[in-house]
């Protein structure tokens, strides 16, 4: 039955829309009537409040039509389509009020119902795409209790744009519960929706906290040091980490950027490139032998030891 309705709505979706909007419009209309003139108004202006009500709407729903409104995906809005959304409201307000004026000329609209109900309809308009834009988010992320657990190290431009995509792909098994920052006046505060826990000192003590499966590390343009120091805390816990690469070399090889989250390699622990060791030779080397591993404790060490 859900699936039906889902099929339902993602096949009627602009008509769904369309509806709406004309309820919400009309409501909206006549709400605004009603509170500048009294109930009493409806039967006695009628024939002008049904007959405007209905030129209202129908500026609303044309000029929407124009201009695309109902061929967006309000699932992805950002903030460039709320704010053509209001710049539609506002022509089709001026419409009205245009065409109001040459047909009304006997009986005119009060003035204050024109602003009233421009202010409603557009809040309304608006209200209705935000809602729900924040419950196709709120499925992917109810979705999300079953995929991996997401911490994401950093809180720049880097993880901003990463979150982006990630919100946006339905399809990634990422369900993002929290970011780490060092800079104290991000902490506490959120970057796109996801809270900000703490600084990097925290990750041991926020993986157990929040039952963490993975650590996407978002910091590309750090300095090798400050990056393989990150790497040291996150290998104190048995999360599986994830690098995020330069930006530079996102750009050159032309890939999406979720694609090119890679695994944690031995060169990023090392800060160069990995020595290849003829392993027959070395074994010979050592075989027999008690051999000391300096450090492994740490991440060298211990992948030296595996």
């Amino acid at each position: 039955m859900k699936e039906a309705t889902t099929k339902f709505i993602q096949r009627n979706r602009k008509g769904i829309l369309i509806f709406f909007d004309i309820l919400c419009i009309t409501i909206a209309y006549l709400v605004t009537w009603i509170l500048i003139s009294g109930r009493t108004s409806i039967y006695e202006y009628r024939s002008l409040l049904f007959s405007s009500c209905v030129l209202f709407v129908l500026c609303f729903l044309i000029v929407y039509v124009l201009m695309g409104m109902y061929d967006s995906l309000w699932r992805y809005a950002e903030i460039y389509e709320f704010f053509r959304c209001v710049l539609a409201s506002a022509i089709s307000i001026s419409a009205f009020i245009v065409l109001s004026l040459i047909v009304y000329v006997e009986r005119r609209i009060p003035i204050s119902v024109y602003f009233m109900s421009a202010l409603f309809a557009v809040s309304i308009t608006l209200y209705t795409r935000l809602t729900y834009r924040m419950f196709r988010n709120t499925q992917i992320t109810n979705a999300g209790k079953q995929r991996k657990r997401v911490m994401v190290v950093g809180a720049g431009d880097a993880a901003s744009t990463l979150l982006h995509e990630i919100f946006r792909d339905s399809a990634t098994d990422y369900n993002i519960v929290c970011a780490v920052d060092d800079n104290p006046q991000k902490i506490g505060r959120t970057i796109m929706g996801i809270k900000i826990m703490g600084a990097t000192r925290d990750i041991p003590n926020l993986v157990t906290q929040c039952d963490i499966d993975t650590i996407i590390i978002a910091i590309p343009a750090a300095e090798e040091a400050e990056k393989r120091r990150v790497l040291n805390i996150c290998s104190k816990t048995a999360c599986n980490m994830r690098l995020l690469p330069d930006i530079c070399k996102l750009i050159s090889d032309g890939k999406d950027l979720l694609s090119r989250v890679r695994d944690v390699k031995v060169e990023d622990l090392l800060g160069r490139d990995e020595i290849s060791l003829e392993g027959e030779k070395t074994f010979k080397h050592i075989k027999g032998k008690t051999v000391l591993v300096t450090g492994a404790g740490g991440s060298i060490g211990s992948e030296l030891c595996r």
